[in-house]
């Protein structure tokens, strides 16, 4: 297993893998199955959107990891920055030891969430691997940073195209609920998050550092507003996930195209 860095230097660095792009895993998936013959036409239509589903989910949870990745480096920058601003204010006298103590402590508290995300990141990639019958370990290159597409079709839509599968793959109308409901408290709370609470909270954790370093702030206010700047990029990053996702259930229910 690679170590994180290298990973994350090699998805940006020239002589990287080229990016994947989700219709093409999937329209390889699907050649590579086209070999089974079902027997109705109902059945193949449902075993075509299943491997899709499954090629999309297992990618858009790596695009997650990737994004994980970013913002558990970001912060752990920004904590780095703050040991070097508490160590030359400690050196100074004008701060306690406790503070470089502290920081030190923030840092070392993210090295199991890199742990953590780099082991999610190798398993969908192996999942993908898998589903496109390539060994396990093969490369795949990071997916593209992009915002899911807006979900612009009704729940009634919906549940008429999910209603026009034959018999024996038409999903229940509260599996297409669900899943629609799920999209759309998603959506809402990453627009919420994208507006107001993830600028603010970066604006904060600025501000403040400039504080302690200027003197008029405590340490731990710093700390706070460090904290709650990663919460919120975690909490928007998770909606993204559970947003895709849904919509990568509803296209499994319905036959309706929503995110590639």
């Amino acid at each position: 297993m690679q170590p994180l860095l290298v990973l994350l230097v090699v998805g940006i660095a020239g002589g990287a893998e080229p990016t994947p792009r989700v219709d093409a895993l999937v329209e390889q998936a699907l050649h590579r199955g086209s070999e089974v013959a079902p027997s109705q036409e109902g059945t193949e239509r449902a075993v075509r959107l299943k491997v899709a589903a499954s090629v999309k989910r297992a990618y858009y949870r790596l695009r997650h990891a990737y994004a994980a990745c970013d913002y558990i480096e970001r912060d752990r920058e920004s904590l780095r920055n703050l040991l070097r601003i508490a160590e030359a204010n400690y050196s100074s006298g004008k701060a306690l030891q406790q503070d470089v103590l502290k920081a030190q402590v923030e840092i070392s508290l993210l090295e199991p969430q890199l742990v953590g995300t780099e082991h999610d990141l190798r398993a969908r990639e192996a999942e993908i691997n898998e589903l496109l019958g390539r060994c396990l370990d093969c490369p795949l290159g990071r997916p593209p940073d992009e915002k899911p597409p807006a979900l612009r079709l009704t729940l009634a839509q919906l549940q008429a195209r999910a209603g026009q599968a034959v018999d024996d793959a038409r999903p229940l109308p509260n599996e297409v609920r669900d899943s629609f409901l799920a999209a759309q408290d998603a959506a809402t709370t990453m627009d919420i998050y994208d507006r107001t609470i993830l600028p603010q909270s970066r604006f904060a954790a600025h501000s403040s550092l400039i504080s302690y370093e200027n003197g008029t702030s405590d340490f731990l206010s710093v700390v706070a507003n460090y904290t709650t700047a990663f919460e919120a990029e975690r909490t928007y990053n998770n909606q993204v996930e559970t947003f895709s996702l849904a919509l990568v259930r509803l296209e499994e229910l319905t036959g309706v195209e929503l995110i590639h």
